[in-house]
């Protein structure tokens, strides 16, 4: 059985598998919000960890609520207009609570199904998607984004095993030699035009250039 899996940045990814498979395969970082690559490495090798400490609703968002550690979002069951009043305040403290409990339940069961699909036997192709805002130099340059995909890769080969196969999605403009000779067995490096906007990631994308990348892997 192959699994095509997303490990975020954000919802752009599973959009656009959702359109070449029967069913999304739900998986941690399905529908995540990821702000901080660096972080997000360190997540990886503490997925237990995830959503365990301080948390605190994602205010430019409807529903999401952010790790502060790690810097991720997740979305919640209940909605911010029933949450909080027009200031920010919360008034109903007694849903706010149910609606935590509830994702930090629903999160320990993706946590460990995570950790078992990595050493599970099924074909697993796992997309992550690298977003470099402003520009690439401001972001970080090449140093990180190599660190940033050799960590990735990296992950994988050493928690995993030979039927993971990991997609690094980058806009095209991103895709130096220097960063496409860093493929190796198990890593490849794809591209598409541009990413989504944040306000439209279901129908913002790229759909033919996203369609080219799961059609080659899925």
């Amino acid at each position: 059985m192959r699994k095509l899996i997303s490990l975020g940045m954000n919802c752009e990814v599973s959009f656009q598998i959702e359109k070449y498979v029967e069913k999304l395969y739900a998986s941690l970082f399905s529908w995540a919000f990821v702000m901080d690559d660096d972080l997000f490495l360190e997540a990886l090798n503490n997925v237990d960890d995830i959503f365990s400490n301080e948390i605190s609703f994602h205010m430019p968002t409807g529903d999401m609520f952010l790790d502060e550690k790690y810097r991720i979002t997740f979305h919640g069951r209940t909605s911010k207009e029933k949450l909080f009043d027009e200031n920010g305040t919360i008034k109903d403290r007694g849903l706010y609570d149910e609606t935590v409990e509830e994702l930090k339940s629903r999160l320990v069961h993706l946590k460990e199904k995570f950790k078992e699909d990595l050493v599970t036997e099924d074909e697993k192709i796992y997309f992550k998607k690298i977003l470099i805002e402003p520009d690439f130099e401001t972001w970080g340059g090449k140093e990180k984004l190599e660190r940033i995909i050799n960590g990735l890769s990296d992950y994988f080969l050493k928690n995993g095993n030979a039927g993971n196969v990991l997609v690094v999605v980058l806009e095209r403009k991103y895709n130096k030699p220097e960063i496409k000779e860093l493929e190796k067995n198990g890593l490849f490096i794809r591209c598409v035009d541009f990413f989504a906007p944040v306000d439209n990631t279901k129908d913002g994308a790229d759909n033919a250039g996203w369609r080219k990348i799961i059609e080659e892997f899925g």
